[in-house]
């Protein structure tokens, strides 16, 4: 409650209602006599973490709440998110989008249908669409070696998130040429 961050801070809140006007709070805290604290590394890059340019991306996850995670997000960056829980969905919801998808991020290990076959199928209907793979285990992806030599793009799972933004960003920004 206010009360309790007013008084754990010492400070304190004078009360002003008078019946027919209204109430007035006034909130007193102490000047502060410590240092300045810095923001960590983190929470700077966080504050420097790149924004959305007007993308819609698909995210493709079977654990709901990295799933959510994720989506939350990349719409808090201003990204257009569509959300699905497994490789069949993503499709369905790809088909009934009418615009630009410019970005799947998909786990890779997945039951029925894995990230690298929602990748092959998505990319087939909508080639300008860039890939992501997700993966607690690099060796998910790399063990053939076929989706790094076509151009896709990987992120360790789990990731901070000015990692992921970061690594959206420069997915999205990279030349199309380099990718196939």
């Amino acid at each position: 409650t206010v009360f309790a961050i007013v008084s754990n801070a010492d400070g304190h809140i004078v009360v002003d209602s008078r019946l027919g006007e209204g109430t007035i709070f006034r909130v007193y805290l102490p000047y502060a006599t410590g240092e300045v604290v810095e923001p960590s590394p983190e929470e700077g890059a966080m504050a420097e973490a790149p924004r959305a340019k007007g993308e819609t991306i698909l995210v493709c996850d079977d654990e709901e709440l990295v799933l959510r995670s994720v989506c939350s997000l990349l719409e808090g960056r201003g990204y257009t998110v569509i959300a699905a829980s497994d490789g069949r969905s993503a499709l369905d919801l790809a088909a009934a989008h009418s615009g630009t998808i410019a970005l799947l991020v998909t786990d890779v290990v997945m039951p029925e249908m894995n990230g690298r076959e929602l990748a092959r199928r998505l990319t087939q209907q909508r080639p300008e669409t860039k890939v992501m793979f997700m993966s607690v285990y690099a060796s998910d992806i790399l063990d053939t070696g076929e989706d790094h030599a076509t151009g896709f793009e990987f992120l360790e799972k789990p990731a901070p998130a000015h990692v992921l933004f970061q690594r959206v960003r420069e997915v999205l920004d990279k030349d199309r040429s380099v990718k196939r």
